[in-house]
């Protein structure tokens, strides 16, 4: 939440002196006082896995790809979105509301590449730090072994809206019944562009 200023008053005992707005005291001969108002404001988490593994590295281009159409997409003004991923170390870059317009965060990810030894840990551990701050989550999984079952779960935890992407090529052999209990939405490599569109 923030304060935003929403018109003058004439000055209240107890008004702090920093409310005071000086030009309209010198003008008036008389103390008066900008008033605020609380304004809130919606935050996302864009959660992008870079551990490839196995996978072919177009997988990863894919994902890199979607997450840069949820940041283009992105026009409410009232929101932040939170790039959240983990290279060599671990990244949050925030976009929206007065704070880096989108192309920075198409620059952040034209620079960011695939790692090949698991960082889920870590993902997680971030995800906590910035649980408070997020009102809902978007989690695009390259993947769906293990850790990232783990993930799925301490986000499930945490009682955040979340939905979970997860890039297939044809020869994926992930389980459809872990794909369907945890609704994870799955997106072809060759389908991409209808399942994305379909998904909303």
């Amino acid at each position: 939440d923030s304060q935003e200023f929403r018109s003058l008053r004439d000055y209240h005992p107890g008004d702090p002196i920093r409310s005071i707005h000086w030009r309209s005291f010198a003008k008036l001969n008389k103390p008066i006082v900008k008033e605020y108002q609380d304004e809130y404001f919606t935050r996302y988490g864009l959660i992008l896995d870079t551990f490839l593994n196995n996978k072919p590295e177009f997988i990863f281009e894919d994902a890199v790809s979607i997450a840069a159409s949820f940041m283009t997409a992105q026009k409410e003004q009232d929101a932040l979105l939170d790039l959240i991923f983990v290279g060599n170390n671990t990244y949050r870059f925030t976009s929206g509301r007065g704070l880096a317009g989108a192309e920075n965060i198409l620059e952040v990810l034209a620079c960011v590449e695939p790692v090949y030894k698991s960082n889920i840990d870590q993902v997680e551990m971030m995800i906590q730090q910035c649980s408070s701050d997020c009102s809902a989550f978007l989690c695009i999984l390259l993947d769906l072994d293990e850790s990232r079952l783990k993930l799925i779960k301490a986000l499930s935890i945490l009682n955040i809206p979340t939905k979970f992407l997860l890039l297939r090529d044809l020869t994926s052999t992930d389980s459809a019944k872990a794909i369907q209990e945890n609704d994870v939405h799955v997106i072809h490599h060759v389908n991409l562009q209808q399942e994305l569109d379909a998904l909303w």
